[in-house]
């Protein structure tokens, strides 16, 4: 692969050697340049520099898939989080600890400006807890007073968008850019970032089918942010998902009962999309549930991040020192599930038959019977048909599944397959 340095240190690779996908994102890049003209070289060249390496892992997720055994993706556990309710920059080096200790390796970020952006990820970074390889939602609040101050000759940017999409800022996506270049400019750990997704429409049609029109405008969306260097995600709710395969690069699917979660997943990874989940009540289950939802239902459904809505029902007290919920407590609890569940199935994908004791055979056939019997619903569905029987919420479901047997069991296979190693 051959690079041309182009100033300042802005490396911009060169079509030979690229996989089509990152030279289809190149072209769609220097067609906006040529719209923009000149006077946007600088600013493009810096937005193409910032997803090199974000476009190297995807499309490295693409040809050779994510679930290598040698290194596999880790899967993404967060939540959206609004700094700025949390007593700002002051208190959020305590809540990304906080969300660390408790299993969390991502975010879904709301941010004000370049100085915001970088703060927030360089603090995560310096705490540990974003997970490199997972991406992270970005919504960028901040507005045009701060395009002006990035992007050079704003107002001819402004005059080119003829026909911006209805409710977003013409030409924002340009700024969009500048915020995040700058961003990278003035971070402290710059290559440590995780790729950027920027952020469309949340939850478009919110449960009603979507009209050609808002179709078009979300494609629209996707479209001006691709040129500049970025993938497009949202959270989307059934019936709105197998519609927005076309229009989105990263799905993030509401866990809800009777939205085809099945049928959803698979059309969204047919359409080369990376499929995602998120739930907007985890803070308010009980605790069994939440531990369920987070460990054995994502162990089952496999989703490349689950976002829960969002980090202020998981903490109480002063936001300067904040206090973990119990829910928060059986959250940790179930990402710990997933990681054990998921350590021991690999483990019996990977042992021969041959090396096999009679009690891995029987864990492996009780593995087996429970991904047979999944019904891909976001409660467990003879419970909570019980429980709305009895007049009580959704939320008041608890799983029947002993949970703590399961994980013994998955701790069992992880102990025989270290030691046959």
């Amino acid at each position: 692969m051959s690079t041309t340095i182009v100033s300042k240190g802005i490396e911009i690779l060169s079509f030979r050697g690229m996989s089509h996908t990152i030279r289809q994102r190149m072209r769609r890049r220097e067609r906006l340049l040529h719209c923009h003209g000149f006077l946007l070289m600088g600013l493009l060249l810096a937005a193409i520099a910032v997803q090199l390496d974000s476009d190297h892992r995807v499309a490295g997720a693409q040809e050779s898939g994510t679930k290598s055994a040698a290194n596999p993706k880790p899967t993404g556990f967060g939540c959206y989080a609004y700094m700025h309710e949390l007593g700002g920059l002051e208190n959020w080096r305590t809540h990304v600890k906080l969300m660390k200790t408790h299993g969390m390796n991502t975010f879904a970020i709301f941010t004000r400006g370049s100085q915001d952006v970088a703060r927030q990820i360089d603090i995560a970074i310096e705490e540990g807890m974003l997970e490199g390889r997972v991406p992270i939602f970005l919504l960028d609040h901040s507005g045009i007073p701060e395009f002006k101050r990035l992007v050079q000759d704003w107002e001819e940017v402004v005059k080119k968008d003829t026909d911006p999409v209805p409710g977003w800022t013409p030409g924002g996506a340009v700024g969009t850019a500048a915020v995040i270049a700058k961003a990278r400019e003035i971070s402290k750990y710059p290559d440590q970032w995780p790729e950027i997704i920027t952020y469309s429409v949340d939850e478009p049609g919110r449960g009603n089918p979507l009209s050609d029109k808002e179709l078009s405008d979300l494609g629209r969306i996707t479209t001006n942010l691709n040129a500049v260097g970025f993938r497009c995600g949202t959270a989307c709710i059934y019936p709105n998902v197998k519609n927005l395969v076309p229009l989105l690069d990263v799905i993030a699917v509401a866990s809800i009962v009777g939205g085809d979660l099945k049928g959803c997943k698979q059309a969204i990874e047919a359409g080369g999309k990376e499929f995602w989940m998120y739930h907007t009540g985890i803070p308010k289950t009980n605790l069994k549930l939440a531990r369920w939802l987070l460990g054995y239902w994502t162990w089952q459904v496999e989703p490349a991040s689950y976002l829960a809505w969002n980090w202020n029902g998981f903490i109480q007290g002063d936001m300067a020192d904040p206090k973990p919920t119990d829910v928060l407590l059986a959250y940790a609890q179930g990402v710990e599930d997933f990681k054990l569940l998921t350590a021991a199935s690999g483990h019996l994908e990977r042992t021969s038959e041959s090396r096999k004791s009679a009690s891995l055979q029987a864990i492996e056939k009780r593995f087996k019977r429970l991904q047979a019997g999944f019904r891909w619903e976001g409660l467990p569905m003879e419970e909570f048909d019980a429980a709305r029987a009895e007049g009580k919420p959704w939320h008041e479901t608890v799983p029947e599944l002993d949970l703590n047997n399961l994980v013994r069991e998955a701790k069992q296979v992880i102990s025989v397959a270290t030691s046959l190693k």
